[in-house]
């Protein structure tokens, strides 16, 4: 599970106890990232933020989630095509 952030760039403190990971042997289409609190993980399309699969979390936590990969949206970008980049996936 490669975690995208909190990263250099995005100290841990403003991921409000949230990462931000794809799983290793995943696809890279759609453009998509999950995000984990504790045991739980939520997928969220990276190009219109909205959630593809909410995981066990409730109506406010997916709000903050969205709030956040709002907030970091560039960084998340940015994170998530070095990535695929990485793994032979042109972006």
């Amino acid at each position: 599970m490669p975690v995208l952030l909190p990263s250099a760039e995005v100290p841990r403190e403003l991921m409000r106890g949230y990462s931000i990971f794809v799983w290793s042997h995943d696809h890279p289409n759609p453009p998509h990232v999950h995000l984990r609190k504790g045991k739980l993980y939520s997928t969220w399309d990276v190009r219109d933020l909205t959630c593809i699969d909410p995981g066990r979390f409730s109506s406010s936590e997916l709000r903050a989630q969205g709030k956040l990969l709002h907030e970091l949206h560039d960084e998340v970008l940015r994170s998530w095509n070095a990535y695929w980049q990485n793994q032979g996936h042109a972006r």
